[in-house]
């Protein structure tokens, strides 16, 4: 080996280490420098509506970012409180905490965009009345925004009839921001709310906002917005207020409604303009990613504008221009992928570079070229394997990661595998076991009568599936949260009734092998507009044999022709019942004591504590490590077996190796690169995955005519020194070395000839 850079002192000594080499196996481990959230509050501030400023060139600040923000105005439904009634004509009010769900989706989206993500929700500002507004929509001055916008959200439900599934008018002359006098409702302050604000129907809260981003979803758009005149009103450069008017449908003859009023009060035009591109430059995750992309500048005049895209591999993207029509909010041109030509982000990001040339700012041409990464916010780029001994002495291991960037908390799950006897029927006693993805407006576990029947199979209870109001593209869902293995033959069975579900509502079981990251439909039922007489044995195979495997019931009506739904029908049988869920020929993870560990932490340790008691030797342990990020936990990392040996039966090295640094390497290994190997490391109490703590044992002292290195040691070790002059085989010479206090000293006289010194330990 190659000695270090030789210190001197009086005579030129070199220093280097050595030992007997013995192989033993080794792991890489790449550090990952942490670094803070970028978007403000900051990670975990997830309360907060307003004030976000993302780093969109991060990906996992993007990740954190929609997990905690985006992820935390979801379940609005539940805390909407409107007081209001279409049937009966009365707007009525919604919760400060849905009008903050609202806020905090506006907000979002700005900060996506790159924009001022300030802009307030306001609920005392007053109407517009001048400009283009028709006089029959004019009300007092003294009208609020909100007043009018809660008032056109009801008118428009109130009329929802007249709208086709795709969000058309069935006259196809109707304007809903202009409508006829003959509509339900129509009074001056609805009609000012419908002028001035972007509306939606099917839609409301943070949903009205997705659905305006988006511009082809059902009900805000017509199916096609070309223009995306909604969107250009939420990212305006000069807006600075929004006010927001929302309703749910009574009963199945209206649809949820929104209005949300975007005119007047606007800001001076900004000094230094910039470009407003969405989807936006940098990362963006799939689920907000629209057909239709656009590009905005404040003023620009887009008509010779052209624009062009390639794929990561330079490919062209076919594309075609559908708007450069300048009406609404800041210029903009739109354009729109071909079909096919954006490809799935499930599984890998999709990048494409744009470029849109020839637009005229100022009587100048101007060219603006930006990249868009498309994601899986669900699925992490880093992996939380870990690496460590499959072997540890049962006195216990540690086992190391990569830091995730963005980490807030890391959990570690140790496991035995057992076979899968579990039976799951909606008791009380397991529902620690289950993650409801319902709404909170019913209960997932219910014992549901009607008519003089049971809809529970056996014990008291059976899990329902419904929809509790009348929507579009309705989904609710239960994960049963048991890691299971199928062997061959492997299936799940259970008992199922329909209850009323629509012909084009779905019960579906679907599995994933990659810790919820994607699902597979593995079968599906559909509904029939009438009740099963009985509950049903259903046996659904599991394909994935050997995987660990994931399962959820999911209830989903993706067409837009409306549900049955509870808000409607709450006391019949309505969705889907299920019941006395087991496995069949699967084994399954039991989780012995989950351990959490702090988002700074780089290893694991397995021991008594985290394995649930002392470890046995010859008994296969099953150790997954997984990080919260966002508020959002993510799937395990691949999982590693390990089976403890007694630890009575290890060397000193192979104790120590395995059971704390078990990725370093054989004992004559330098894993730190720091002149001081594995074995001597050891010996001296030192870190072998920090190279700066090896210099304390090559320092050297002049002392009454000698030269030394002094370094504690570990109880009951010993070391020794050699040198030599030559570094040739069988010329190295023992030095002196005194061990007191728990020191060792090695000695060289002054007047010894230059010579490279070294420590020496034998592994035992």
């Amino acid at each position: 080996m190659n000695p270090p850079p030789p210190p001197k002192i009086y005579h030129t000594i070199h220093l280097m280490g050595s030992f007997i080499t013995k192989p033993l196996l080794t792991a890489v481990l790449a550090v990952s420098t942490m670094s803070a959230s970028a978007w403000t509050p900051g990670t975990g501030s997830e309360s907060a509506t307003t004030g976000f400023a993302v780093d969109t060139q991060s990906r996992n600040d993007v990740i954190s970012f929609w997990h905690t923000v985006y992820q935390q105005s979801e379940g609005y439904e539940t805390r909407m409180n409107w007081t209001g009634s279409v049937a009966s004509g009365t707007p009525g009010s919604t919760s400060t905490a849905f009008k903050n769900d609202v806020q905090r989706r506006i907000n979002f989206y700005r900060a996506m965009a790159g924009m001022d993500a300030s802009v307030d929700l306001t609920s005392t500002a007053t109407v517009v009345l001048g400009g283009s507004t028709p006089a029959a929509a004019k009300p007092s001055a003294s009208t609020t925004k909100q007043s009018a916008a809660q008032a056109a959200a009801l008118m428009l439900s109130r009329n929802s009839a007249q709208y086709l599934p795709g969000g058309g008018v069935a006259t196809g002359a109707h304007n809903p921001h202009d409508p006829p006098s003959s509509w339900s409702l129509d009074n001056s302050t609805a009609r000012n709310g419908a002028f001035h604000s972007n509306l939606a129907v099917g839609h409301y809260g943070p949903g009205a906002i997705d659905a305006y981003m988006s511009e082809d979803a059902q009900g805000a758009a017509g199916g096609e917005n070309s223009d995306a005149g909604h969107r250009r009103y939420i990212l305006f450069s000069r807006i600075q207020e929004f006010a927001s008017g929302d309703v749910t449908g009574d009963n199945d003859d209206y649809y949820p409604a929104n209005a949300l009023y975007v005119s007047g009060n606007l800001l001076t035009p900004p000094a230094s303009p910039k470009f407003i591109p969405w989807p936006n430059a940098g990362y963006i995750p799939e689920q907000i990613t629209p057909q239709r992309w656009s590009l905005s500048f404040p003023d620009a005049d887009f008509s010779s504008a052209s624009v062009s895209m390639t794929d990561i591999n330079g490919s062209p993207v076919s594309l075609s221009i559908v708007s450069k029509t300048a009406s609404y909010a800041d210029n903009t041109i739109v354009w729109k992928p071909n079909s096919g030509a954006i490809a799935s982000a499930d599984f890998d990001d999709q990048t494409y570079n744009v470029t849109v040339s020839n637009i005229n700012i100022g009587g100048s041409l101007h060219s603006y070229s930006y990249q868009v990464t498309i994601i899986n916010p669900n699925r992490l780029l880093e992996s939380t394997d870990l690496f460590g001994s499959t072997s540890p002495p049962n006195s216990g291991a540690n086992y190391f990661f990569n830091p995730i960037e963005q980490a807030e908390e890391y959990q570690l799950d140790v496991s035995t595998l057992t076979s899968a006897a579990w039976f799951e029927g909606a008791e009380d006693g397991t529902d620690a076991l289950i993650v409801d993805g319902t709404d909170a407006a019913y209960d997932l576990r219910t014992a549901h009568t009607w008519q003089g029947n049971q809809f529970w199979h056996s014990g008291s209870k059976a899990f329902r599936l419904a929809f509790p109001v009348n929507e579009f593209d309705a989904f609710q869902s239960f994960l049963i949260n048991r890691t299971i293995i199928p062997r061959a033959g492997g299936a799940i069975s259970f008992r199922f009734r329909r209850g009323y579900m629509a012909s084009n509502t779905r019960l579906s079981v679907q599995s994933s092998t990659d810790g919820g990251v994607t699902w597979t439909t593995l079968q599906f039922y559909s509904g029939t507009n009438r009740i099963d007489n009985f509950f049903s044995s259903q046996t659904v195979n599991l394909p994935s044999t050997n995987q660990e495997t994931l399962l959820r019931f999911v209830l989903h009506q993706p067409a837009n022709t409306g549900v049955f739904s509870l808000q409607t029908h709450s006391n019949f049988p309505i969705g889907a019942f299920v019941d006395d869920i087991t496995p069949v020929n699967c084994d399954v993870l039991e989780s012995l004591a989950p351990t959490t560990y702090s988002a700074s932490s780089d290893f694991v340790t397995l021991n008594a504590s985290t394995g649930g008691g002392a470890l046995n030797v010859a008994t296969p342990y099953t150790l997954r490590l997984r990080v919260r990020v966002g508020n959002h936990w993510f799937p395990f990392g691949q999982a590693l077996e390990v089976t403890p040996v007694s630890a009575a039966s290890l060397s000193n090295y192979q104790l120590w190796f395995r059971g704390q640094y078990a990725i370093v390497g054989s004992f004559s290994d330098d894993y730190d690169q720091d002149g001081i190997p594995n074995g001597v490391e050891r010996v001296f109490g030192l870190n072998p995955l920090d190279g700066s703590d090896g210099q304390s044992a090559l320092s050297p002292q002049i002392s009454g005519g000698n030269f030394s290195l002094s370094h504690a040691i570990i109880p009951g070790a010993s070391v020794s020194a050699e040198c030599s002059t030559t570094l040739a085989p069988g010329s190295w010479q023992p030095v002196s070395v005194t061990i007191s206090g728990g020191v060792a000293t090695a000695t060289v006289p002054l007047n010894t000839p230059t010579c490279f010194i070294r420590w020496v330990s034998s592994e035992s």
